[in-house]
């Protein structure tokens, strides 16, 4: 009877590092991709910033004025952003999170049945 209960404890132990393993390399897995999605869409939009107060600098004579008006634009969107945070951003952010959490719990709980 001891043998046995020793048995399942190692086994549960096994299959929680395992499951700690698993969790860790997809965390990891999305982080890495995150980073990389961030940092091309930096650059594209940097590039898409600078192509935009170009072309307004020429077509208002004045490359000062072309990227004033790409600032107000960027500062339009920061107020939008500020003022609708909590369902632009931090809602969604939740509910990923949560949904994946919960996600992982029942695919767990599968497992053990």
């Amino acid at each position: 009877m001891f043998e046995n209960i020793k048995e399942y404890i190692n086994l549960r132990l096994k299959h929680a590092r395992f499951s700690f393993a698993e969790r860790m390399a997809l965390t990891s897995a999305n982080f890495t991709a995150t980073i990389i999605f961030v940092a091309l869409f930096s650059l594209m939009f940097l590039f898409l910033s600078l192509g935009l107060g170009f072309y307004l600098g020429e077509k208002y004579n004045s490359f000062g004025t072309g990227f004033f008006i790409v600032g107000l634009i960027y500062l339009a969107v920061l107020l939008i952003l500020v003022i609708f945070k909590r369902f632009l951003i931090i809602n969604p952010i939740r509910n990923k999170v949560l949904f994946n959490f919960l996600n992982a719990k029942k695919n767990e709980e599968e497992v053990e049945q």
